[in-house]
């Protein structure tokens, strides 16, 4: 009974365990990998790391001069991606059955790919992140946003 209840822990809570040789065994991909970003002790440091750092400076965004805007938008536009690829590889490694979680992790490295392009074009070839954001809850003026009717 005991020796059951072990190795159900150990299967369950396998990135978990201490012995690497027997968590490489239990996963079907490599640690390493990008499709399991949840595995290493590198992507969890980036995954606390990143938390602060976007703790810090989204509130920073939004008081900064425009003009600062951008290498804090271009920093944002990395992290956010970046840092919930890895949140949502811990929700595949906890929810989705096994037989499917590498179809799952595949797909969420294209989510992240697209986010992270479009996070680029954002940036690079629009307003920004900041600025869209504001312009959310920022009035718009009277004509604004309106084609111009023609009365006859």
């Amino acid at each position: 009974m005991a020796r059951g209840l072990f190795t159900r822990s150990v299967v369950a809570g396998w990135r978990h365990h201490k012995n690497p040789v027997q968590r490489k065994a239990m996963s079907s991909v490599s640690e390493n990998s990008l499709l399991n970003s949840d595995a290493s002790k590198a992507s969890n440091k980036v995954y606390h790391t990143s938390f602060l750092v976007l703790a810090a400076l989204t509130p920073v965004a939004f008081v900064l001069p425009s003009w600062l805007n951008l290498p804090i938008d271009l920093a944002l536009g990395l992290l956010f991606p970046v840092h919930s690829h890895i949140a949502l590889n811990y929700v595949i490694s906890d929810y989705v059955p096994k037989a499917f979680r590498t179809t799952a992790r595949v797909g969420l490295v294209g989510a992240t790919v697209v986010t992270l392009m479009g996070m680029l074009k954002l940036n690079l070839g629009g307003p920004g992140l900041t600025k869209t954001l504001t312009s959310l809850w920022t009035p718009k003026k009277k004509n604004e946003g309106k084609a111009a009717v023609k009365k006859h």
